[in-house]
């Protein structure tokens, strides 16, 4: 005889606003040509191939634990005049690297020609995401408008974003460890870091903190016992799995899968929080995301590339229409880690020692220099042919903003300003305490 489980949850409906504040005087007009390049201070660029590049503005938001998304909706304060723009600068097709072709502006008469405002709405784009347990909507603001018959443009200064959200009362569990580690990450990235002691998950207590994944061979060396032991010498309880053991006994399609799996049982039951992988792509199989490229000749073709981010997301399969093309857009990715996950890239137990051997050595007698307050931030040109640029300044500034103050930044950015990224390796070789 079988039994039959109910589980009853009370779904409550609720609320919450966040405003931003931006400035119409910072915004920046150049031409370029017949055409006006948009830009403004602190604001990102947004662009859609042969539609109008404007400025945007990027915001992550802390939401209860137990929240599920309901509506999204803005609502932004009564436009101001910002100038004639008669041509908007339009986004280019983007190409890779080294790709020569005649740089050429085309735009979408749907737009350009158009009698409608441009964007249509300020919300572009959203996400919402779990980062092991705590909730985070990500939102793509657009606050100016374009007026295609006038060249008006126009900005909203305030723009209020209002999330409808259920409460499911779902819970979610994290070591002490894991909680105050995401709660610091966190922190740093959402607006309303306030609402931290509100909606955070709660806090229990867990069997191990950091688990070993390797081939049987290296299990057994003395390079992975003393780097157990040496990682259980600063607090973190240790446990490690073999590849064998995980390819016989956890279900899966393959061995990333179950590896995943593992991990996500794990994290579960035990609250871990950090994995090692170790071993090179022939040693440990990592998972292979589908990708779509285009060579320099402009033919597209199929390729894959490994991403150990599949084995710290820990929400959904990364091949949600089950079509083995796994990490595409339309495979309801996350994105957001769950627990922290590296990997010892090497290929034979004598390279396995000499790595542990430095982490040993770099996490408990360092040598001393001006190295250890150093940091190497290079940022390359990520397409070309652009008037506008996109390259990985962005995300080089959000690293140093967050490093120490009394930091020293070597940054090597491919633009008009700063160092030449020809210097890296001499930097390294100096020795830095963080490259990015």
């Amino acid at each position: 005889m079988g039994f039959f489980l109910s589980l009853f949850c009370i779904i409550q409906t609720f609320s919450y606003s966040v405003r931003v504040n931006l400035d119409a005087d910072n915004t920046s007009l150049t031409g370029y040509g017949e055409y006006t390049l948009i830009s403004a201070l602190d604001l990102d660029y947004f662009g859609r191939a042969f539609l109008p590049v404007l400025p945007a503005k990027r915001l992550q938001i802390l939401l209860p634990y137990d929240a599920e998304l309901k509506s999204i909706k803005t609502e932004g304060s009564d436009p101001c005049f910002v100038g004639y723009v008669p041509l908007p600068l339009p986004a280019l097709v983007q190409a890779p690297l080294g790709m020569r072709q005649e740089v050429f502006m085309r735009t979408d008469p749907s737009v350009y020609d158009g009698f409608e405002k441009y964007p249509a709405s300020i919300l572009q784009n959203s996400h919402f995401g779990n980062q092991a347990g705590f909730k985070i909507l990500s939102v793509l603001l657009v606050p100016y408008s374009w007026y295609p018959q006038t060249g008006e443009l126009t900005m909203h200064e305030n723009v209020t974003i209002t999330v409808e959200y259920d409460r499911t009362s779902a819970t979610q569990n994290l070591t002490p460890l894991a909680f105050e580690i995401h709660k610091k990450i966190i922190s740093g990235i959402v607006c309303n870091p306030e609402m931290l002691h509100q909606w955070s998950p709660s806090v229990r207590d867990g069997n191990f903190d950091y688990l070993i994944i390797a081939p049987s061979s290296y299990l057994a060396t003395a390079a992975i016992d003393s780097l157990v032991s040496h990682k259980s010498s600063r607090g973190l309880v240790c446990d490690t799995a073999s590849k064998e053991m995980i390819s016989s006994s956890v279900s899966g399609s393959d061995l990333p899968e179950k590896i995943r799996n593992y991990i996500i049982q794990r994290h579960q039951t035990d609250g871990i929080t950090f994995v090692l992988l170790v071993g090179d792509k022939n040693l440990l199989q990592p998972r292979e995301i589908f990708l779509n490229c285009r060579d320099t000749n402009g033919v597209y073709y199929d390729d894959s590339a490994p991403v150990d981010l599949y084995f710290a997301d820990l929400d959904g399969d990364w091949n949600f229409n089950s079509d083995n093309r796994y990490g595409q857009p339309d495979d309801s990715l996350d994105l957001y880690a769950d627990v922290f996950v590296g990997r010892l890239v090497v290929s034979s137990i004598s390279q396995l020692s000499v790595n542990v051997e430095k982490i040993c050595q770099y996490e408990t007698d360092p040598p001393q220099g001006q190295w250890r307050t150093r940091s190497l931030l290079a940022g390359a040109v990520l397409f070309e042919n652009q008037y506008y640029t996109i390259t990985g300044e962005a995300v080089c500034e959000s690293i140093a903003d967050h490093l120490p103050s009394n930091w020293h930044h070597v940054k090597m950015y491919e633009t008009l300003y700063g160092n030449s990224p020809e210097g890296a390796i001499d930097s390294v070789n100096e020795g830095v305490a963080w490259t990015q």
